[in-house]
């Protein structure tokens, strides 16, 4: 992904050079920015997951992990399974304590979760 990024830049760059100089874009230089913005945001993305990515947590793990308390009451008052356990065995209520995150562990054990 980065290789991509990396080549994505550079040909904006050369292009944006090209233009200032010799005027091959005649209607005006190509929207690059939006593309640059998304190339940016997914690697930003990529960058923050963390160690935990890609075990297949659920809707609501995802929400303890990331300490989202009204997230998860919403997802309790819907009738989600808090006593559902991914790969490794973890429910939602693992993930917020072992992230440290107290206001989701309250909002896990006010909604039922045993």
């Amino acid at each position: 992904m980065f290789i991509g990024i990396a080549v994505v830049t550079l040909a904006a760059t050369v292009a944006w050079f090209a233009y200032g100089s010799r005027k091959v874009f005649p209607f005006g230089p190509p929207p690059i920015q939006p593309t640059l913005d998304w190339l940016q945001d997914r690697a930003r993305a990529r960058a923050t997951r963390g160690p935990l990515h890609g075990l297949c947590m659920s809707r609501l793990q995802r929400a303890a992990l990331r300490g989202k308390a009204g997230l998860i009451r919403r997802l309790l008052a819907a009738g989600v399974d808090a006593n559902e356990r991914d790969q490794r065995g973890w429910t939602a209520l693992h993930r917020a304590a072992a992230a440290g995150e107290a206001e989701a562990v309250r909002a896990l054990l006010a909604g039922g979760r045993r």
